[in-house]
């Protein structure tokens, strides 16, 4: 990830209407790109866009709600 290009997951659940949390157990299981800094998650608009457009990879979530 290029380090000028960088955001929270924080950040990134704001733009995309995801939260948080759900972004960080992604991260954790490598379903979107993201590295770690000390003890904060970051990613980019790129790799969450990515996630996001991907309906496939989101069917199968198994964090996302079923309704």
């Amino acid at each position: 990830l290029a380090k000028k290009e960088l955001i929270s997951l924080a950040e990134a659940a704001a733009l995309f209407g995801l939260s948080s949390s759900h972004l960080r157990r992604l991260a954790e299981r490598g379903d979107i790109e993201a590295n770690k800094i000390g003890r904060n998650w970051v990613t980019t608009r790129q790799a969450v866009k990515q996630y996001v457009g991907d309906k496939e990879k989101r069917r199968n979530d198994p964090y996302k709600r079923k309704r």
